[in-house]
Formats: C-alpha cells, sequence, structure tokens
C-alpha cells in the first residue's frame, strides 16, 4: 500500500495524553514550596504547553540561577507525586494501531524531560507502536525542532516531506516548520482550541481536526 508519509512523529501532552491535571498540580506544589502567592486559575492555565521554565520565570519573576532551583522543585513534584495523573486521548490507541498497520513509522518527539517520558509512554502502554522516542534532556536548553531532529535521524529519513508532525501547540508547528516538514494539529489539546487565519496558512499544514481519527484520511 502506498502512502504520503514515511514517519508519523507524535507531541506527548495534549495530544497523545491529558496531562493537565497532574501539571497543574505540579505548579500549584511549587509554587508553594517556594512561597509565592496562590495563583489565579489563568495563571496555572498558562503552564500548560509551553516548557515551564519559560512560563515560570515570567510569572514567578526569577532570575537564572532561582529558576534553576524552581524546574527542579516542579520537575520532583510532577515525577514523584503526579507523573501518571493523566489521561489517554479518545480514540489514540485506535489510531496509534491502524498506522503501525500500514507498516508506518511512528516517534515521539516531546519537550517532556525523558526520565518522565518514557515511563509514562511504558505506563500508558504506548512504546509498542512506536519506532523512536525522544524528549527534554536535563540541563539542556532544546527548540522542538531538535527533538524531532532526533527521531528523524534514527528512522534515517532525508526527505522531510515523507514526515509528518502531529501536535497540539505553536511550539509543534514552529518545529515543523523550521525544518520544512508536513503538519497535523489536532484542536482537543493544550494550544489550537482557538484557532488563527494566520496558524490556518501554513503551507506545511496537512489539517487541524478536533478528532483524532481524521488523521487516517491523509496517511
Amino acid at each position: 500500500m502506498k502512502h504520503n508519509f514515511d514517519l508519523i512523529l507524535w507531541d506527548l501532552d495534549g495530544t497523545l495524553l491529558d496531562t493537565k491535571p497532574g501539571l497543574k498540580n505540579s505548579v500549584v506544589l511549587t509554587a508553594e514550596n517556594i512561597g509565592f502567592r496562590k495563583l489565579t486559575e489563568e495563571e496555572i492555565d498558562s503552564f500548560i504547553g509551553p516548557p515551564f521554565e519559560d512560563r515560570a520565570k515570567e510569572v514567578f519573576n526569577l532570575d537564572d540561577d532561582k529558576l534553576k532551583e524552581v524546574v527542579e522543585a516542579f520537575r520532583d513534584n510532577y515525577r514523584h507525586k503526579e507523573l501518571f495523573n493523566a489521561t489517554p486521548m479518545p480514540h489514540i490507541y485506535e489510531v496509534l494501531d491502524e498506522i503501525k498497520k500500514r507498516d508506518i513509522k511512528q516517534g515521539l518527539a516531546t519537550y517532556k524531560v525523558e526520565y518522565c517520558t518514557f515511563p509514562l509512554m511504558e505506563h500508558f502502554e504506548f512504546t509498542k507502536y512506536f519506532d523512536t522516542m525522544h524528549g527534554g534532556i536535563e540541563n539542556e536548553k532544546l527548540m522542538k525542532k531538535d527533538i524531532m531532529l532526533k527521531c528523524i535521524r534514527d528512522i534515517n529519513i532525508t526527505d522531510m516531506s515523507r514526515v509528518l508532525m502531529v501536535g497540539d501547540t505553536e511550539h509543534d508547528l514552529r518545529g515543523s516548520i523550521e525544518i520544512g516538514c508536513k503538519f497535523f494539529g489536532v484542536e482537543y489539546g493544550f494550544g489550537f482550541s482557538d484557532l488563527s487565519g494566520d496558524e490556518k496558512s501554513y503551507k506545511n499544514i496537512v489539517a487541524f481536526a478536533n478528532d483524532i481519527n481524521k488523521i487516517i484520511e491523509y496517511l
């Protein structure tokens, strides 16, 4: 069977899993740990999607030294208390299974640090569907495109038009634009619930959808 893509790259938070409950609880715990005032719901929600350190520096008004300490506190809270407080997105297993049956390679490209990513993938029985998985590295600043390229190199793909990134935030879209691959945006996640015309206009976008089953039409 002929396919449009040789590799499907997946984001994790907001795409494969709804990790919002655990992430939000960890943000609140971290604010309490550092003696910060009670966060508003809007402030808590702003941490969902982007890397924690990006939002923490702004919301908590931290210098670089203090930021490192707060990031460590957050990761400790999340890793040991809230990691598995998550739910698989609807129909995600059926879609992953269908892609695997079609012999299309699948990779995971996530900002989440790998010591949290790999246990999550194992716990929710995702690993059997994936040929490569990469996440954030502690104390190493990676862009989304860097993580995506690690997966692509593992599969030895050179034609970026044969790669499809599936994600729910601007970071995923931007990464796909920067490396020249195609993009499928999910609207049920953390970042694309209110789409602007600009976000829909990039030429590399295959589609936006609220139902992950729609991706099958484009394989």
